[in-house]
């Protein structure tokens, strides 16, 4: 197997992808509960207790739900978030501080797989894509992609899932 993607939910009601790999298993973003993810992790060969990292692209509501504050800590999930937002991640959601990693640059979430961060401009706030490789793939992943970038164009070549949504 190399990386496995499944939309769980895109939209104005919530944001969250599952990627399994041989290592782990990442969410890209979280903006529906996990009561809500795990029921359509059903059939994915994916489940909540599979979660090793979640990885935001920024955190609007859509995009990042404090309901995910207890399996976080239970779990242990680690939560990437850019440098710039973590303060502001901190302030809306306290009890995982201990959780959150800051991203500026490329990250490693677990062994094998990397997760480049592209910026993007939707927001002021910042929001962020990603370039996924690992495990013999490479995919490309952007979301409240407002408009194209040229270093969007530049960074998504020879991909072998191209996940991109809209607004």
């Amino acid at each position: 197997m190399s990386m496995e993607v499944c939309v769980l939910a895109s939209g104005s009601g919530g944001n969250c992808t599952v990627v399994r790999t041989p290592s782990g298993i990442v969410l890209v973003d979280a903006g529906i509960g996990p009561r809500t993810a795990a029921a359509r992790m059903n059939g994915t060969g994916a489940t909540l207790r599979d979660i090793s990292a979640i990885c935001l692209t920024h955190l609007d509501r859509d995009h990042f739900s404090p309901m995910w504050a207890n399996t976080i800590i239970s779990r242990r999930i680690r939560v990437f978030c850019h440098a710039a937002r973590v303060e502001a991640l901190i302030a809306t959601c306290p009890e995982i501080a201990e959780h959150v990693s800051a991203f500026d640059q490329s990250f490693e979430p677990f062994a094998g797989m990397f997760m480049h961060p592209i910026e993007l401009a939707h927001d002021h706030d910042g929001s962020h894509g990603f370039l996924i490789e690992g495990f013999e793939c490479r995919i490309g992943y952007a979301t409240d992609l407002g408009r194209v970038t040229r270093e969007l164009i530049e960074r998504f070549v020879d991909l072998d899932v191209l996940a991109i949504e809209s607004n």
